[in-house]
């Protein structure tokens, strides 16, 4: 492996392990904040409580996902810039699902609304700097441009992915 492909193995390992720990930090802070969840539902939104169940459930499985990934960047895996880049667009799609719960009439919308603020701290340092999109980018181009080297090897090798 060319030095520059560690280089970029390390580098979206470290920043990625980063977010990681900042949004676990962020994630333990909302859920141990010391309040009690079904506290937040009020006569105008009374499925807060479930929403940020939902939300923070699935930020800490992101959050595992994206502690994966690191993890195999850092022993130099493709399999990591797999699990990487689809961890990301899942995010983004989420992302983007969240904020059409919005648009849901009556109690509902109202609920997921107040409940993303607060439910999705797992994810937000990583939404803070916009770093899934540009991550994804940065990928496709270092990809494009030959540095990022994802070496599969034959099917008649022998040996698994990123090896």
């Amino acid at each position: 492996m060319k030095t520059s492909s560690r280089i970029v193995y390390y580098s979206f390992g470290s920043v990625t392990a980063l977010f990681v720990c900042s949004g676990g930090l962020f994630l333990a802070t909302a859920l141990f904040s010391g309040h009690s969840i079904w506290q937040l539902n009020d006569a105008d939104a009374p499925y807060v409580a479930q929403f940020f169940i939902a939300f923070s459930s699935l930020d800490a499985i992101f959050l595992t996902l994206l502690a994966a990934a690191v993890y195999l960047l850092f022993r130099k895996r493709a399999s990591g810039f797999v699990l990487l880049s689809a961890t990301l667009l899942a995010e983004v799609v989420y992302f983007v699902l969240v904020a059409m719960l919005w648009l849901v009439p009556n109690t509902v919308g109202m609920s997921a609304a107040s409940a993303s603020g607060i439910g999705n701290m797992g994810i937000a340092p990583q939404m803070l700097v916009h770093y899934p999109i540009p991550a994804i980018i940065a990928m496709l181009v270092l990809k494009a441009l030959g540095i990022l080297e994802l070496e599969w090897p034959s099917a008649t090798s022998g040996a698994a992915p990123g090896d």
